[in-house]
């Protein structure tokens, strides 16, 4: 008898717990308050904004995260930690999603919203997420976990129209995003004490993984690598090049320059030349102006060689530096 009176209060409890109404952030509040446990939250959202929903608390509690309302695609190497981050576009109609979460510890649920905007900023911004892609025609991928990949609105607006031509002009696999700024605006992994960078502060720097010939294109060597005897530094060895898609890598970075927001574009110097060749062939027929093309070449200043990319290309956006999306 104990066994089925048991199972018949577990299933009451259950129940209990399934008809408890959700909380609910509503578009006066900006954070909501989550108790320990298993919490249904209904969340109001702006239809055709950019949507961070950032779960803080203990970084070892969380438990489960889903979204319902919306396409969210853990990263590669989603490692499970707070803050848990999904970033997306609502869908046309959409104006609340609903969250089921778990977490060990109380936490804390924050909704930052941006509009798409390639407007330049002249004063710092609170940065957004870049959102999870939907499906392959976005055009990238995210390989690293989603509170590393915060930028100003400009530049997350920049790149999803440039992942999203260079996949319709090409037809070729998605292109990883490797990394932006961490969510609070620091350098990514700094919440780890185990900082990947010397930049990306403030949401103006970009690592995406080269385009390559032999699918995926996500972040690895593309040459024979020399590194220093302090390993210091890390380069290619000269003619080793392989397996990099000059064609789409160039497409991407002039649908970038188009928007005249780049500052600076890092690659190591062994794709340099390959990478302007192919941009000088965009021009005919005409992918993009031939200034754009020009902007591309060595002798522009903008694409330059620098240690340590011979995985990736770093973009580097002109204005200044965004501030954190989270307020206490």
């Amino acid at each position: 008898m104990q066994r089925p009176l048991l199972l018949g209060c577990l299933l009451t409890l259950y129940a209990g717990a399934a008809a408890a109404s959700p909380l609910h952030l509503d578009r006066n509040h900006h954070t909501l308050e989550l108790p320990e446990g298993y919490s249904r939250v209904i969340v109001d959202v702006q239809p055709g904004t950019l949507v961070s929903l950032i779960l803080m608390g203990s970084p070892r509690s969380l438990a489960h995260f889903t979204v319902d309302e919306a396409t969210i695609h853990d990263p590669l190497d989603e490692d499970g930690l707070l803050p848990k981050v999904a970033s997306f576009l609502p869908r046309e109609g959409t104006s609340r999603v609903t969250l089921s979460l778990e977490v060990h510890d109380p936490a804390r649920l924050i909704r930052v919203e941006a509009p798409l905007s390639l407007d330049l900023p002249s004063q710092a911004q609170p940065l957004i997420g870049l959102p999870a892609p939907g499906d392959r025609s976005d055009g990238y991928l995210l390989e690293r976990p989603g509170r590393y990949q915060f930028a100003r609105p400009d530049v997350i607006t920049a790149l999803l129209g440039a992942f999203r031509d260079t996949r319709a002009r090409f037809r070729r696999d998605p292109i990883g995003v490797v990394d932006l700024s961490q969510w609070d605006a620091l350098r990514p992994a700094m919440d780890q004490n185990l900082p990947r960078h010397v930049s990306h502060e403030g949401g103006r720097d970009v690592d995406i993984a080269l385009p390559s010939t032999e699918e995926p294109s996500t972040r690895r060597d593309h040459c024979d690598k020399l590194i220093s005897k302090d390993y210091t530094t890390g380069l290619c060895r000269r003619g080793t090049a392989r397996s990099v898609d000059y064609l789409r890598l160039a497409f991407l970075l002039g649908r970038l320059v188009k928007t005249n927001h780049i500052d600076k574009i890092f690659l190591d110097a062994e794709f340099i030349p390959p990478t302007a060749a192919a941009a000088r062939r965009l021009v005919h027929p005409p992918s993009f102006p031939a200034w754009v093309a020009a902007r591309l070449q060595p002798d522009a200043g903008i694409v330059r060689h620098v240690a340590w990319h011979t995985d990736h290309v770093h973009i580097r956006f002109l204005g200044p530096q965004g501030i954190s999306s989270v307020h206490n």
